[in-house]
């Protein structure tokens, strides 16, 4: 048994690496975003739904102390333990943070998962000093990653709302990875990783089979054994030439994520 678990627990840091590898590329859309902003957070700043805080090295300057806030110490897909540096766990809709306390709130891709977001803004409001700084990278044309937890899609349109309607002042709402060619990469790239985890489940399924089970498990092993090489080259591959072809045929309707900056009134 225990041999059993600690295979299965190393085939998912395997696929974890793999995984990452795929997304190297598709990482420095918001990479790049952070780091366009990376000078204007200061003071206390507090971190929503910070996870494992991946984006903390770019904040240093001007920061006085940061503040790591997650409702999650177990992540609830693979319940291994995560977010090592998390100050707080609360939930994003009821901070436990005293009025006027913060002064800048970094929250990167996780309003897409609250149960409100429009009281996460209301939240954020209360807690954050007069002139306070919020910073928000959501999710807009990006594939549904969860069936529990994946809960909203918001755009600069709604984003806008729901900072104003909070008291806040926007300053701008920049478009990361925009254009069609960029947003069709993503969604492909959820797609085959997807092919390739839902064939590997498939052929470790039980001897208790159909002919129509036994024949998906054979097309199944095909595309794992051929794509799962060259996966990743193909993937960052198609990233770079996305990105050519959306400065060549540009789309302001299509973005992979939103940057929202506004400042409380």
């Amino acid at each position: 048994m225990a041999a059993t678990a600690a295979f299965w627990t190393s085939m998912k840091s395997l696929f974890r690496h793999y995984w990452n590898m795929c997304n190297y590329m598709g990482k420095l859309i918001l990479i790049n975003g952070v780091k366009r902003i990376k000078d204007l957070p200061q003071g206390i700043l507090l971190d929503v739904g910070c996870g494992e805080m991946p984006y903390k090295k770019y904040f240093s300057r001007n920061i006085t102390n940061y503040i790591g806030l997650d409702r999650y110490i177990i992540d609830p897909h693979s319940k291994e333990f995560c977010g090592k540096e998390v100050d707080v766990v609360a939930d994003a809709i009821c901070l436990p943070i005293q009025c006027r306390s913060i002064d800048t709130i970094l929250c990167f891709n996780s309003l897409n998962v609250f149960s409100n977001p429009f009281m996460f803004f209301q939240e954020a409001n209360r807690v954050l000093n007069a002139q306070g700084l919020l910073i928000i990278t959501t999710g807009f044309m990006y594939p549904i990653w969860s069936d529990i937890y994946d809960r909203w899609r918001v755009t600069n349109y709604g984003l806008r709302l729901m900072a104003e309607d909070n008291g806040f002042v926007v300053n701008k709402i920049l478009p990361l990875g925009e254009g069609f060619w960029t947003t069709t990469v993503i969604s492909l790239r959820e797609y085959m990783l997807l092919m390739l985890s839902d064939g590997i489940k498939l052929f470790l399924k039980g001897s208790n089979e159909s002919y129509y089970i036994r024949f998906k498990k054979i097309i199944s092993t095909m595309v794992v054994v051929f794509f799962t090489p060259i996966l990743p080259i193909l993937i960052n591959l198609l990233f770079i030439i996305s990105w050519i072809l959306d400065e060549l045929l540009p789309s302001n309707k299509h973005t992979v994520y939103y940057l929202l900056i506004a400042r409380k009134k």
